[in-house]
């Protein structure tokens, strides 16, 4: 982790600048976005992708091994943004205390959530609604890629969750197309 990390993110996120976010360990290339929030053990991106704002992304700040700011180009996402008049969104009272806080808050206010376990299984995700948190485990209401609900819900451990998406492009199509889950009895 970089020295003094949580402090420039809190600064970038005060001076509302672009910044790039590198975790070579547990994916190649970078994550570029506006800080939203900054805990003791996370940090919230509204994440951009291809010139366009794409969700958020919630990384452990432990993953980082590098940190531009401003990002590269960052004169020209935001002169892309301001002529597409988009604006960068941040959700009230994002709680980045602790990874179980995060998955609540994120899992309260969104339709579904994105939990990755990359240093386990690299390039995998398991998206679906929040039914249940406790200290240990985080149980979802899965969601496949052809945006059909799972008939059962799935319990996976807090320990190996390393990233967390939420309202991105991807997950509101999901939910588009599947709709509201069924009832689990």
């Amino acid at each position: 982790m970089i020295r003094g990390l949580r402090a420039k993110l809190t600064r970038a996120m005060k001076q509302r600048t672009l910044v790039r976010v590198e975790r070579p360990s547990l994916e190649s290339g970078w994550s570029d976005g506006y800080v939203v929030a900054a805990g003791a053990e996370w940090f919230v991106l509204h994440y951009i992708a291809e010139v366009d704002f794409a969700g958020y992304q919630a990384l452990r700040l432990r993953d980082v091994s590098k940190l531009t700011v401003p990002a590269p180009y960052a004169e020209f996402v935001e002169k892309v943004l301001r002529k597409l008049r988009h604006r960068r969104v941040v959700p009230k009272c994002v709680d980045a205390t602790s990874t179980a806080a995060l998955i609540q808050f994120a899992g309260d206010r969104f339709p579904v959530i994105t939990l990755h376990t990359e240093r386990k299984r690299k390039g995998v995700c398991f998206i679906g609604k929040l039914v249940a948190i406790t200290n240990k485990d985080v149980v979802l209401h899965d969601i496949a890629p052809g945006a059909k609900w799972d008939l059962e819900t799935t319990s996976r451990p807090i320990a190996a969750i390393t990233r967390i998406d939420f309202d991105g492009p991807y997950e509101r199509a999901l939910v588009l197309v599947a709709g509201k889950p069924p009832r689990i009895t």
